[in-house]
């Protein structure tokens, strides 16, 4: 599992839920659990692959009241499965995303982060 001591940033859980599916297949990845600019948590219901790269869509509210896609690749650093249900917790680190949609999650993290 990823050790803390490696985590440049602080994670952040958010009061908003995200959304974040696979640009490929549109499926559904999971939802954000908590976030950085650097990676996130998602929680889902299928297990991943560690140590593989996934072409992610993650929709950001906007200030209209309606969300924004963001595109990111990421590389699936850990996976573990919650005991008492069927869901599992993985842990992505960002490897490929725009300036502009980090300062989109910067945004996000200012506005819902706690």
């Amino acid at each position: 599992m990823f050790s803390k001591k490696k985590r440049k940033t602080k994670r952040i859980h958010l009061v908003y839920y995200l959304l974040v599916f696979d640009r490929e297949t549109d499926d559904l990845v999971g939802h954000v659990v908590d976030i950085t600019t650097g990676g996130m948590k998602l929680m889902g219901t299928k297990a991943l692959r560690p140590d593989t790269i996934y072409h992610l869509r993650m929709l950001l509210p906007d200030d209209a009241g309606g969300s924004r896609p963001v595109n990111l690749d990421a590389r699936c650093i850990w996976l573990t499965q919650n005991m008492f249900s069927d869901f599992w917790g993985t842990g992505f680190a960002f490897t490929d995303i725009p300036d502009n949609d980090i300062a989109a999650i910067s945004g996000l993290i200012d506005k819902f982060g706690y």
